[in-house]
């Protein structure tokens, strides 16, 4: 379940912000996930949650 919430959140934003960055935004704290990771998300069985920032962000949400 954890791989394929990545999969599908990955291939949600690639198109939008290309994969360099969001290779980057994997490793990174993101604001959507309460200041973890995506991937330390994924890890914790918050697959809903990461795919929730994923359209969060593809649809330029506002995160604060």
């Amino acid at each position: 379940m954890g791989a394929a919430a990545a999969h599908r959140a990955g291939v949600a934003t690639s198109d939008l912000i290309g994969l360099r960055r969001l290779d980057a935004g994997f490793e990174h704290q993101d604001s959507w996930l309460g200041e973890v990771s995506p991937i330390e998300a994924i890890k914790d069985l918050r697959a809903k949650d990461v795919m929730a920032a994923a359209a969060a962000m593809t649809e330029d949400r506002f995160s604060g």
